[in-house]
């Protein structure tokens, strides 16, 4: 007789789901970064080419920790959820700074990152309190 398979919850899926759509921006943002720099274009390449970088490796640090995850590995919610608190602070930051003259576009990203983070934040500690729950 097999062991039962243990499904993933929907809220575990829309954690990763959400994680996946975070890397793939950051991949998006690092590879239109190197981009600019390879064709010239980028008014700083060193500023460009570390921008990029990190982008790329931050968007392949996620990929690693949605796989972890849905290996049962608690141990990848710590780094998951440093970077939401950072997102979440960057992005209180660009709203902080919102002048008349920022473009709507940036507030609305901005918007969104936050909500975003909080979502993957409360997602995941939800889901860790109902594998270990306290007392």
């Amino acid at each position: 007789m097999s062991a039962p398979v243990d499904r993933p919850s929907p809220r575990q899926l829309t954690a990763w789901s959400a994680l996946l759509v975070e890397a793939s921006a950051l991949a998006l943002a690092g590879g239109a970064a190197l981009v600019l720099v390879l064709t010239g274009r980028g008014g700083y390449p060193v500023v460009g080419l570390a921008l990029g970088g990190t982008a790329l490796a931050v968007a392949a640090g996620l990929v690693g920790a949605v796989r972890a995850l849905r290996a049962g590995r608690a141990r990848a919610v710590a780094p998951v959820v440093t970077w939401q608190l950072l997102q979440g602070a960057t992005a209180g930051a660009v709203l902080g700074a919102v002048t008349p003259q920022t473009p709507g576009v940036v507030v609305v990203l901005a918007w969104a990152g936050l909500g975003l983070a909080g979502l993957i934040v409360a997602l995941l500690l939800t889901e860790q309190r109902r594998r270990n729950p306290v007392g």
